[in-house]
């Protein structure tokens, strides 16, 4: 892969002489892109998306919007999404369909999601498709239609994207508006299980039930809490928005290792995204089976099972690096109502109010994520 990415740019050098001054500059900012000179990208692109070029808008908005090399600022990255949307960029509108679905620099406003991320599909975006199936399962802002929903992940899963080859999985396991098929539901484990460690535990579950248990009854699923959206049938969960580079040329942007920011996942990137099983929060009464480690932590969410809090913890330390990479992941096994419970603890952080700041830029980016200051110093 480095090879090949490596190769491209050899190439881009040898014609940049070629190349108009809009096209040499777009091309610059694509090269200091991948040596992780953001500021230099953003330099670039900045002046040829004010001149109107919606691929370079799109790249500004990317940059605003994961925060490489400067703070995220979901405002601005909203005005460079718009303006690249509106010239017909599906990765723009699937992005810009985040931030509304979200709140993120603007109101929520899922309408204006759903018709952005059907504009996106019709440009043949994968991550819009998903997007898409996700509120048609859950009937957010659309009526719920679970056999739409299997369509588009359907489509998106064909191109690849392991978050709708999972969910699609999920969709045959658990028998949602179909029939349950564990041989179809493995077909799909199997493709997402290169990049999805979901796909792969829900591989290990099959094999360890019979053929015949197609209607037996499946572990607890904790309640949804998605990065953009999550549904309810099927439980898949989304991947935080996954901004992609757009190509210098060409109608539709495309995904590839030098094109695609990580963000949390953005999904591609990390793969980014990958689907995000959800945090919950333990309802009833009774003691934890367990003391959380010593000191000041973060409570990222509680899950049915070890595995899912270490795959939680992967996909956020993705989503939000910037903010959880330096601290270490624990768990803590606790027990509700004669349920079992693992909280799901990332620490240690150096006081009370740091770790309130924390959680308070989280949730900006996430309303949705649960984060709760626990522990004593």
């Amino acid at each position: 892969m480095k090879r090949a990415l490596w190769a491209t740019l050899i190439a881009l050098a040898m014609v940049a002489g070629r190349l108009s001054a809009a096209e040499a500059s777009y091309e610059s900012g694509l090269r200091a892109f991948v040596r992780e000179d953001y500021a230099q990208a953003l330099k670039d692109w900045l002046v040829e998306a004010e001149k109107g070029n919606p691929h370079a808008q799109h790249n500004v908005a990317v940059i605003y919007d994961s925060g490489r090399g400067i703070p995220p600022d979901p405002v601005e990255a909203r005005k460079w999404y718009e303006r690249a949307a509106a010239q017909g960029v599906p990765d723009a509108q699937n992005n810009l369909g985040m931030l509304y679905s979200k709140g993120r620099g603007t109101e929520p406003d899922q309408a204006r999601a759903i018709e952005l991320w059907t504009a996106a599909t019709r440009g043949g975006n994968a991550l819009a498709e998903f997007n898409l199936g996700l509120a048609y399962a859950r009937g957010q802002g659309v009526p719920k239609d679970l056999e739409r929903a299997r369509e588009l992940f359907q489509s998106a899963a064909a191109k690849n994207l392991p978050d709708a080859q999972l969910a699609l999985g999920q969709v045959y396991y658990h028998g949602f508006g179909v029939q349950p098929d564990l041989q179809e539901a493995r077909r799909w484990f199997e493709l997402a299980a290169k990049r999805n460690p979901e796909a792969r535990r829900m591989l290990a579950q099959l094999d360890r039930e019979l053929p015949a248990a197609a209607d037996a009854e499946s572990e607890p699923q904790p309640e949804p809490e998605p990065q953009v959206q999550t549904a309810a049938a099927p439980p898949p969960q989304q991947p935080s928005p996954s901004p992609s580079l757009a190509p210098a040329t060409g109608g539709a942007s495309s995904q590839s290792d030098a094109s695609t920011l990580a963000s949390a996942s953005p999904a591609a990137q990390e793969e980014e995204a990958g689907p995000a099983p959800a945090a919950i929060e333990e309802q009833g009464s009774g003691a934890a089976a367990a003391a959380a480690p010593e000191g000041i932590r973060l409570w990222l969410g509680s899950l049915p099972s070890p595995d899912k809090a270490a795959a939680q913890w992967s996909r956020m330390q993705q989503t939000f690096s910037d903010l959880l990479q330096p601290l270490e992941m624990d768990v803590a096994e606790v027990e509700r109502d004669k349920r079992k419970f693992y909280r799901l603890l990332a620490g240690p952080v150096p006081d009370r109010e740091r770790g309130r700041e924390i959680c308070r830029l989280l949730q900006e980016r996430d309303p949705q994520a649960w984060c709760k200051v626990v522990g004593t110093p």
